[in-house]
This record gives structure tokens, C-alpha cells and sequence, in this order.
């Protein structure tokens, strides 16, 4: 069972999101690329839960200070990358310690930047 964090799918929408410039992202985009990387794993019998409690969410916020803050824009709540981070660092921070089949569903499913 794959147990998907906050700051794991966070971090793989931003890198997506950093090639078109974008540093924000709403919880609900967020979410929305989360449940199609768990999709993508239930298609592949592997069993994932993705984990967006409020509690969670704080403890990324405390956990991870110096690469995310929580913003809004626009009227929506979300995350936004901190100025001095950049894509690499989000990749040598959450990307090492996932599974194949984790990261292979995070690259395979697209954020939808237009939500």
C-alpha cells in the first residue's frame, strides 16, 4: 500500500508547474493531480491513499518552511514554492524515496494548470 503525502504530490505538481513558470498552485488542483496519480496506481493493482487532511497539510507547512508557504490567489487557497527553491531541489528533496510506481504515475498524469 502506497501512502501518498501532501508534500509528495504538491512537489510533483510544482515541478510540472515550474516549466510554465507557475510557483501557485490551489488545493484543488492539487488535489485534483493527486486523485489521478491514484487512479493511475489502482489501474496497476497497486493499492495508494492519498493523504490531504488539515493536519497533514500543517505539518508539511511546519515540516517543509523552507520550500513551501500557503497562499491565495485569486480567491483559492493553496501552495505556493518559496522564491529560492527551484525545480532540482524539489526533486533531490521528495522524489528519492518514492517507489518506481509512484514516480512513474507522478510523471504519467498531467496537472491541469488551467483549473
Amino acid at each position: 500500500m502506497f501512502y501518498i503525502g501532501i508534500e509528495d504530490i504538491a512537489a510533483a505538481a510544482l515541478i510540472q508547474a515550474l516549466s510554465e513558470n507557475r510557483r501557485f498552485l490551489s488545493y484543488e488542483v492539487i488535489e485534483a493531480y493527486g486523485n489521478k496519480v491514484i487512479r493511475r496506481l489502482h489501474e496497476k493493482d497497486k493499492k495508494a491513499v492519498l493523504i490531504l487532511s488539515r493536519e497533514n497539510t500543517d505539518n508539511m507547512f511546519r515540516n517543509y518552511s523552507d520550500f513551501f508557504t500557503e497562499k491565495e490567489e485569486q480567491g483559492k487557497k493553496g501552495i505556493v514554492l518559496n522564491d529560492d527553491k527551484e525545480i532540482q531541489d524539489l526533486i533531490d528533496k521528495f522524489c528519492g524515496y518514492l517507489s518506481l510506481d509512484v514516480l512513474k504515475a507522478m510523471v504519467q498524469e498531467k496537472v491541469d494548470l488551467a483549473a
